[in-house]
């Protein structure tokens, strides 16, 4: 076999290795669902099966369904239930069966694979770099086709990475939010207990109050918001300034002159609205990034085709 069959060789199952890797664990997860149906369907069975041999038992209950003449009918009744739960139990059995098989082939396919992958890539590689070597026009065909698989695919990592980062953001503002949501609540149950009072007095109050304990952790978790906000500033990322977030910190501190309840108010539409910016940048993102994938898969695709066509 040469060099260049080999590769297309490798490149198929190392293509088929993938896809095994990616539907084996939702189709294990799904063995494990209908395993738990088979074993509650069948408790089910065994329940419904016993109080059919129960009306046989010299109760009082079956007593009166005799007297009434109503025995017929109830034990009718209780074996078609037994029908229907054996109906469910074939039908989860069937399905476990099936995945059985399927799971156990695709493990099998799977572990014949080896390490087919590593193999092809150290193939793509080496020839890569021969073709390299040679130049001509070869040469600067596998160098604009290279270019192109490192750009999008480092794009593409780049993209993922920063999914990830702006998810963990809005993870942190929704941390602070239910902060704030809950020192909101608190200071507006201490202001409808202190009418009649002037603002003064009601903001002291509220100051120290638990207010500003829930404040005081909201403000901690600020600096963690900033860092996540400045990671997370590219050129296609919408958001404010990030020192504007610290704006923030000042808000917590009560800093511009507001009462209490305004002040949480204004945090609570500043996260909010960092929020929805992140959110829609993340959006944005997870459509961009598989393109990039794609196009690096395309363009490696390409190469393959390229180098496999050489003449030894």
């Amino acid at each position: 076999m040469t060099d260049q069959e080999k590769l297309v060789l490798l490149a198929g199952q190392s293509e088929r290795k993938a896809e095994l890797a990616a539907e084996l664990p939702t189709l294990k997860e799904r063995w494990n669902i209908v395993r738990d149906q088979v074993k509650s369907r069948e408790q089910s069975l065994a329940r419904e099966t016993a109080e059919v041999e129960q009306l046989d038992d010299k109760t009082l209950s079956n007593l009166l369904y005799k007297v009434t003449g109503r025995m017929d009918q109830k034990r009718a009744a209780e074996e078609a239930d037994v029908e229907a739960v054996k109906g469910y139990c074939e039908e989860a059995r069937s399905e476990f069966e099936e995945l059985s098989v399927r799971v156990a082939e695709m493990d099998a396919e799977l572990r014949s694979l080896g390490n087919c992958d590593k193999d092809f890539e150290v193939l793509l590689e080496d020839m890569t770099r021969q073709a390299l070597r040679e130049g001509g026009a070869l040469g600067r065909a596998v160098t604009e086709i290279t270019a192109r698989i490192q750009k999008n695919s480092a794009e593409a990592a780049a993209l993922e990475e920063l999914a990830t980062l702006g998810k963990r953001l809005m993870r942190k503002t929704d941390e602070i939010s239910d902060v704030l949501q809950r020192a909101w609540k608190e200071g507006h149950r201490h202001v409808r207990g202190l009418s009649g009072l002037s603002s003064e007095v009601v903001d002291t109050i509220v100051r120290r109050s638990q207010i500003s304990d829930v404040l005081r952790s909201a403000e901690a978790q600020v600096p963690v918001l900033v860092e996540l906000a400045r990671a997370f500033q590219t050129d296609i990322i919408d958001l404010p300034p990030v020192g504007q977030l610290r704006i923030l910190q000042n808000t917590f501190r009560g800093d511009h002159g507001e009462s209490s309840v305004n002040q949480l108010e204004l945090a609570m539409s500043e996260m909010e609205s960092i929020r929805r910016t992140v959110e829609r940048s993340v959006d944005k993102i997870e459509r961009i990034q598989p393109l990039r994938a794609d196009a690096a898969d395309r363009a490696k695709r390409e190469l393959i085709e390229t180098l496999a066509q050489i003449q030894r």
